[in-house]
C-alpha cells in the first residue's frame, strides 16, 4: 500500500514537471508573461494608458499594418493587449531579417519580381509587414545602424514579407514596381510557430479590394468582412499638461531655473514661455506645446550629419522632454535643404491610430532638426482610458458607398477616383470637459 501511494506521488510529480516545462518553453518561445504564474495579474486599464518608457530610434519603425495571409484566408493583426507579444515577436523577425540582410559581407542572391506577383503572394502562407511611409532604403539602413550594402539595389522599403512555411522573403518598393526576393536568408525563424499561435485567437475576415476592382481600389485597401455588428470603445483623451505644472516643465525644455523664465499669458489662456536667449515656447489650454529655437547649432566636425545622427537627436529630445506616448512610431522622416530633417510621430491605443488634425497638426509629434540642433517642436498628446461606452462601427463597405455618394453630390467624375487605403482610427472630438476620441474609419 505504502509503495503504491508512493509511485502515485511520483506519478504526479512527473506530471507537474512535465507541464511546467511546456509552461516555460512557450515562455521562452513567444517572450510571454504568464498572468498568475509569472507575474500579477495586469490591471486593464493601466496598461491601456499612455505609459512612458524608454525608445530608441529601432524601436520607432513599426508597421501602418501587419497583415496575416494564409492560404487565402486573411486576418490583420493588432497591436492590443490580447496579441500584442505576438505582433513584437514578428515585428522583431522583420527587423532580424533585415539586419541580417544589411550586416552580410557576402551578397545573398535574389531575384526581382514585377509588382503585380504580390497577389499571389499574398495567396500564401506569410505575413506582411506594410511600413507607415516608403522608407529610403538608405536611411532604414543607417537607422539599423548600417551603411547602404552595395550589393543591394534596393530603393525604397514599403513593406517586407515572410513567409511562415519557407524561407522565402520580400522587399515591396512601390515606386519602382519591384519585389525583392531572397530565398537563402537563414534567420532560424520561429515564423510557423508563430502562425500557430494566431490561429488559436478568434480573428474576423478581411480582403483585398483591390482583387475586386483594381482601378477603383489600391493594393492597401485592406477591410474586414463584418458578419455582424462591431463595436470599440469610446475613449477620453485629457491633456498631458498640468497648468500647476507649467513653469517646471518650461525650464526643463529651455535647461535652466524656472525663475530665470520670461513669461506672459494670452487672453484665450495660452501661456508662452522664454529664456531670453533665443528660445521660446507656447503652451495652449488645450495641451499643444509648440517649442522654437532661433540659437545658432554647434556644428560637429562632420561635413554633414548622417540620417541617424539626426534621427537619435529627435529621439533623445524627444525621450528628455515628456517622453513618448505608448506604441509611438515614426511616420514620416523628411529631408530638408539645411542638411536637417522634419520628423513625424503618431502613436495607437489598442492597435487604433490616433488622428490628430486639430491645430493644423498632421500627427500628434512633429520635430525639426537643423543645424545639428533641435529648431521646432510641436506636440498634442493625450492621456487615454476607456469610458465604458461601446460604439458601433459601420460596414466598411457601407463607409466606402457614403465617400462615394459624398463624392457624387461634389459632381466629382467617381470613373477617376481610386481609394488608396482605408482603415480604422481614433479621431478626437472636442467637448465641454475634456475631449474625447471615437473609433472612426479613416
Amino acid at each position: 500500500m505504502v509503495i503504491l501511494k508512493l509511485e502515485k506521488f511520483k506519478t504526479t510529480i512527473l506530471i507537474f514537471l512535465v507541464f511546467i516545462s511546456i509552461v516555460l518553453t512557450t515562455r521562452i518561445w513567444l517572450d510571454i508573461s504568464i498572468e498568475g504564474i509569472f507575474i500579477m495579474p495586469k490591471n486593464n486599464e493601466t496598461g491601456k494608458e499612455n505609459i512612458k518608457k524608454e525608445y530608441d530610434s529601432i524601436t520607432l519603425i513599426k508597421p501602418e499594418k501587419m497583415i496575416i495571409n494564409n492560404n487565402g484566408k486573411h486576418t490583420l493583426l493588432f497591436n492590443d493587449m490580447e496579441k500584442g507579444t505576438i505582433y513584437s515577436r514578428i515585428l522583431e523577425e522583420g527587423r532580424t531579417f533585415l539586419i541580417n540582410l544589411l550586416s552580410s559581407k557576402e551578397s545573398f542572391p535574389y531575384d526581382i519580381l514585377p509588382i503585380e506577383q504580390l497577389n499571389k503572394i499574398r495567396q500564401g502562407s506569410n505575413v506582411e509587414i506594410i511600413l507607415p511611409f516608403a522608407y529610403d532604403f538608405e536611411i532604414l539602413s543607417r537607422i539599423l545602424g548600417f551603411d547602404k550594402v552595395e550589393w543591394l539595389d534596393i530603393k525604397n522599403v514599403d513593406s517586407l514579407i515572410m513567409s511562415f512555411d519557407s524561407n522565402v522573403h520580400y522587399i515591396l518598393d512601390k515606386k519602382e514596381e519591384k519585389l525583392y526576393v531572397f530565398g537563402t536568408v537563414d534567420l532560424r525563424s520561429n515564423m510557423k510557430f508563430i502562425l500557430d499561435m494566431i490561429e488559436k485567437f478568434e480573428t474576423y475576415s478581411y480582403i483585398f479590394l483591390n482583387e475586386v476592382d483594381s482601378e477603383k481600389y489600391s493594393e492597401d485597401v485592406f477591410i474586414p468582412v463584418y458578419s455582424s455588428i462591431h463595436k470599440l470603445p469610446r475613449i477620453s483623451a485629457a491633456s498631458e499638461i498640468k497648468h500647476e505644472e507649467l513653469k517646471d516643465m518650461a525650464a526643463n525644455f529651455f535647461n535652466i531655473e524656472a525663475d530665470s523664465l520670461r513669461s506672459i499669458v494670452e487672453p484665450n489662456g495660452t501661456v508662452i514661455y522664454s529664456d531670453g536667449s533665443g528660445k521660446g515656447m507656447k503652451i495652449s489650454r488645450d495641451g499643444l506645446i509648440e517649442y522654437v529655437s532661433y540659437t545658432s547649432g554647434i556644428f560637429l566636425k562632420k561635413a554633414i550629419l548622417s540620417i541617424n545622427d539626426l534621427v537619435d537627436i529627435a529621439t533623445e529630445f524627444i525621450e528628455t522632454h515628456l517622453g513618448f506616448p505608448y506604441d509611438a512610431y515614426i511616420s514620416s522622416i523628411e529631408r530638408t535643404d539645411n542638411d536637417g530633417c522634419i520628423i513625424k510621430y503618431n502613436y495607437r491605443y489598442e492597435g487604433l491610430t490616433i488622428i490628430c488634425d486639430s491645430h493644423g497638426l498632421k500627427e500628434p509629434m512633429e520635430i525639426e532638426i537643423a543645424e545639428g540642433k533641435v529648431k521646432k517642436y510641436k506636440r498634442l498628446v493625450r492621456h487615454i482610458k476607456e469610458m465604458g461606452e461601446l460604439k458601433d462601427i459601420k460596414n466598411p463597405l457601407s463607409i466606402i458607398d457614403i465617400l462615394y455618394k459624398r463624392l457624387h453630390d461634389k459632381n466629382m467624375n467617381l470613373d477617376e477616383i481610386k481609394i488608396m487605403d482605408a482603415y480604422l482610427a481614433y479621431m478626437e472630438f472636442a467637448s465641454e470637459k475634456d475631449p474625447f476620441m471615437l473609433p472612426v474609419g479613416y
